[in-house]
């Protein structure tokens, strides 16, 4: 895994609802409802990493995409599964980069043991100076 900056980048505060809008975080930090550290049997944990896509908009979506992938798991019937549930962990935030990825995962997700990492990300970092040599991005 390549290196990463030396701290992760800055976390919402753990357990919040925010006035501001329908954001609402658990104790990690990440968007979302709680989710206890230790793994309950037959639950499938799964992380989602990445910038402003990932955590979405704080003031007006009341969801991100991976409330709704971890809302659309649950809908199955519990019959037909080997597994009691499905946890989402939400640890996208804004501005940050695949390198500043790197540290979130392995210091703040890694740790809670994920089955699945969902990483989507990359656009933060490109400029159109180095995708196209000779353009700057002031034009």
């Amino acid at each position: 895994m390549p290196a990463g900056p030396a701290k992760p980048a800055a976390l919402p505060l753990p357990a919040q609802r925010h006035d501001a809008g329908p954001l609402t975080t658990n104790a990690y930090g990440f968007r979302g409802p709680p989710v206890p550290f230790q793994r309950q049997p037959k639950t499938i944990r799964i992380a989602f990493i990445g910038a402003s896509t990932t955590v979405s908009s704080h003031f007006f979506l009341p969801y991100s995409y991976p409330e709704f992938v971890g809302n659309w798991l649950t809908c199955g019937p519990p019959s037909k599964s080997s597994t009691s549930g499905s946890r989402v962990l939400n640890a996208g935030r804004e501005s940050i980069t695949s390198t500043d990825n790197v540290n979130v995962v392995r210091e703040e997700v890694l740790p809670l043991k994920p089955d699945l990492l969902v990483y989507y990300e990359g656009a933060n970092q490109f400029q159109l100076s180095t995708m196209m040599p000779g353009r700057s991005r002031s034009r």
